[in-house]
């Protein structure tokens, strides 16, 4: 049974009210959208090279959307590597689970549990990185489910996570006092690259540059997307892109834009800065966002009036705006490769929750 819109309204609506907390919003989503690495990865994310998006595989174009993964109640963030959907599940019950399964379909393996609510994740090749903000500490597992490794702690609410190279980054959405933060893999100490940066939620890392967001309309700094070179000495300042009128929750990008997303919209900046510009706007809770080569793949938790999320894609070159899916239960993070889109519903009141792959 479906619950009641205004019920789910109410919900979702409260969660998107101070970003200081944490709450079931989906505010980074893994650089996935806030994060960046191997094949892919969701949160904050950067897209392949070539021409179209689609190619006939495993997703042919006009194929119905396959359920990967059912009942995975608070699915969160998402990653992906040549074989297999990394995605996170964070209930407010601090069971939370980092999990993956294979593209094709199949077992669902287990790679840590018990965490608190991890939301962000990157890959890659060896290994998956996350961050679990409650519990304060950034941390790493094989792929395989061996070797659980806690790299940083006491980082006061981490959220947004990225690799590139031997060097892991992520954000500390900690206000005030946010910070950018960066560690020597495999085992080295945390450094502070930029602080003062209050409300950071989501990062990517695209061509020798880290990209966030910064600030909020509840803080003195206000929203703003700023970057900082990835080989830059520690506190360097940082340039700032673009200020953005509202809160955001996650990033893309590509060889020419940084792509966000705040409640209403999809938005662009120029990499090199300058005015934002509004892509899709008057949108229901706008969340993950994926940059391919020649779309933006997007979601939105829920549809006005409606206890649905949709999931779309934006042509970079028309401008069209096309809808992928529809009748998703709160989707949360999108991701994709060279034939599929995939993304996380996280579900309601720790229901229905699904791991989703579908054609580009």
């Amino acid at each position: 049974m479906r619950p009641p819109v205004a019920l789910l309204f109410v919900s979702l609506l409260a969660s998107c009210g101070s970003r200081s907390g944490l709450s079931t919003s989906d505010e980074a989503g893994s650089a996935s959208g806030g994060s960046s690495g191997g094949a892919a990865t969701g949160g904050a994310s950067s897209g392949g090279a070539g021409g179209s998006d689609a190619q006939a595989g495993l997703c042919p174009p006009g194929s119905p959307p396959v359920v990967l993964v059912g009942e995975a109640h608070d699915a969160y963030g998402i990653a992906l590597d040549a074989s297999h959907v990394y995605f996170t599940r964070a209930p407010s019950s601090g069971s939370g689970l980092v999990q993956r399964v294979p593209k094709t379909g199949g077992a669902v393996e287990t790679l840590a549990a018990g965490q608190s609510r991890p939301r962000s994740l990157v890959v890659d090749q060896t290994h998956v990185y996350f961050t679990t903000p409650t519990s304060g500490e950034v941390k790493r597992v094989r792929k395989d489910g061996a070797a659980l490794t806690v790299l940083a702690s006491f980082q006061n609410f981490p959220e947004g996570i990225a690799v590139a190279g031997s060097w892991l980054f992520w954000v500390r959405s900690s206000a005030p006092g946010g910070k950018l933060m960066r560690l020597a893999l495999p085992d080295g100490q945390p450094e502070v690259l930029v602080d003062g940066i209050n409300d950071a939620w989501a990062l990517a890392e695209h061509s020798g540059w880290l990209y966030y967001t910064a600030g909020s309309t509840s803080t003195s700094v206000s929203p703003r997307i700023q970057r900082f070179g990835a080989s830059w000495s520690p506190g360097t300042p940082p340039e700032t892109l673009a200020l953005i009128d509202l809160g955001m929750h996650a990033l893309a990008v590509d060889a020419t834009h940084v792509y966000y997303s705040t409640n209403p919209d999809l938005g662009r900046v120029a990499k090199a800065g300058g005015a934002p510009v509004t892509l899709f706007g008057g949108g229901f809770f706008v969340r993950g966002v994926y940059a391919a080569a020649a779309h933006v793949y997007f979601v939105e938790s829920a549809g006005a009036g409606a206890p649905e999320g949709a999931v779309h894609r934006y042509d970079k070159t028309s401008g069209q705006l096309e809808t992928i899916a529809t009748a998703q239960h709160v989707p949360r993070a999108v991701a994709a490769d060279t034939d599929c889109v995939y993304w996380t519903n996280s579900g309601f009141q720790s229901a229905g929750g699904s791991v989703m792959r579908g054609p580009r």
